[in-house]
């Protein structure tokens, strides 16, 4: 008789004797379907068999944060171009001191052939020689008020602020390379947490199945069990594509093309923040490039305020030139060099307003640079609140899934020993594995959460991208 049709004639015999055998038939339970089901839970419900996954990462490439970073400062386009604008930004300081320098320029003229000129007798001459000249000149502002000197000063403020647009590419980028790393190790702990599943799913099918064709468990059970190892390895399967989109994002924020991997190093534990937000704020104010950027704007319109200013006044210009003709006969006298110079005043008297409208562009642009500066500071101030202010409840929701993953594991250890004596049921056990993979990718998504929110309050408070190298 098997051990199915022994349990229906218990349960189709009398009160008394059910009651006074089902021990014997609870203990004989136990010993067909123990060994079977040791094997299923007898590990612990949190370790992760990572054999088939070791393989290939050893012979990855070792990459932390800080190399990610650095690779993305020397390699990323966005960073070079915005160097590349920096460079030919500086060539204004040259093209503005210019104008405190003479200029000079030469020209020159040669002839081959007959050759008409105006003989002193009033009669053309004609002659079958070649001649030539040539011309020498310079013009120079003298006096200008200092119209040109506060150009070259706004010029080199440019500069300074197109540096600090290039620290702003920079900030942005460690940020986009620090989120990207962070994204790319959530994935990989999501995709452990979901082999986990796998894993634990599939002993728990393989133990159904087994105490079925036994007939100590339903067909039901067993049926069910599949499903759910379907839906577990569907879940790996978008866990592993996930995976494969974060290394391809981390390689683009360091520039690099797409399908390289890389063995990523884990951060450190969150930790509750200890620094007030006030303290944060004045970093913001002093180290934030885009604040000191928008500073260095209002100094440069501020500048060309005065430059439109001046342009109302008179300036005074000197100029001079000199040349040689070989035919005297063209100068009428027998001297063939000549050389004149001057020295030049002139004021505007009448420009149809355009340097009234010069000086009101120059104004409203000092103007939009003062809000412009405003605003930033209004920005970053609320960037930072809001950055700390999610790092805190961040840090509490960590502590919280910390706890719901320690109750969930509880809760599994539960079901399974209920499930083992014969107690429980199926859906128990399956609801309580469920209940443990949730939790522990809620914990793991709160703790990448907690580093990414960290970055973003290291880049709020400006101070980030002193600590990599120019």
């Amino acid at each position: 008789m098997t051990c199915r049709r022994v349990i229906d004639w218990l349960f189709n015999s009398t009160h008394i004797l059910r009651a006074s055998l089902l021990p014997t038939v609870f203990i004989s339970m136990l010993i067909l379907g123990a060994a079977d089901f040791h094997s299923c839970f007898a590990a612990e419900q949190g370790t992760t068999d990572t054999t088939d996954l070791a393989a290939p990462i050893r012979d990855l490439e070792m990459l932390t944060l800080d190399q990610a970073v650095a690779i993305a400062l020397r390699e990323q386009p966005k960073i070079l171009a915005q160097r590349a604008r920096y460079d030919r930004e500086k060539t204004s300081i040259e093209r503005e001191r210019s104008r405190m320098l003479p200029y000079i320029q030469a020209a020159g003229v040669g002839n081959l052939g007959p050759t008409v000129i105006n003989g002193f007798n009033g009669l053309f001459v004609a002659a079958s020689r070649g001649n030539f000249g040539f011309d020498v000149n310079a013009r120079m502002t003298l006096f200008d008020f200092g119209a040109n000197w506060h150009r070259l000063k706004a010029s080199k403020v440019d500069v300074q602020r197109s540096l600090q647009d290039v620290q702003i590419e920079r900030a942005q980028i460690i940020l986009i390379a620090k989120l990207a790393y962070l994204k790319v190790l959530e994935a990989l702990e999501l995709r452990k947490v979901a082999e986990q599943d796998v894993a634990n799913r599939t002993l728990l099918a393989r133990y159904t199945k087994e105490t079925f064709e036994t007939g100590l468990k339903s067909k039901l059970d067993w049926q069910q069990s599949e499903v759910d190892l379907a839906q577990a390895m569907q879940a790996l399967e978008e866990r592993k594509r996930q995976v494969e989109l974060a290394y391809n994002a981390l390689n683009e924020s360091m520039g690099r093309e797409p399908g390289k991997r890389y063995k990523v190093v884990d951060p450190s534990q969150p930790a509750p923040p200890v620094e007030s937000v006030s303290s944060m704020l004045e970093e913001g104010k002093k180290f934030r490039p885009c604040l000191i950027a928008a500073v260095k704007k209002i100094e440069a319109a501020k500048e060309r305020v005065t430059v439109a200013r001046r342009e109302f006044l008179p300036k005074i210009d000197a100029i001079g030139g000199g040349g040689y003709l070989d035919d005297s006969a063209i100068l009428q006298g027998n001297q063939n060099r000549y050389g004149s110079g001057a020295v030049i005043a002139y004021a505007p008297l009448f420009t149809g307003g355009k340097l009234e409208a010069d000086l009101a562009a120059a104004r409203a642009s000092a103007r939009e640079a003062k809000e412009d500066h405003h605003q930033m500071e209004l920005k970053i101030a609320r960037e930072i609140f809001d950055a700390f202010e999610s790092l805190k409840a961040t840090y509490t929701k960590y502590q919280i899934s910390e706890q719901q993953v320690s109750h969930a594991k509880q809760t599994q250890q539960y079901a399974n020993e209920r499930y083992k004596a014969g107690l429980g049921f199926y859906l128990e056990v399956s609801a309580a594995e469920t209940l443990l993979i949730n939790a522990l990718a809620e914990q793991t998504r709160n703790r990448f959460d907690y580093a990414s929110v960290d970055a973003v309050l290291q880049y709020a408070r400006g101070k980030d991208y002193l600590a990599y190298k120019m």
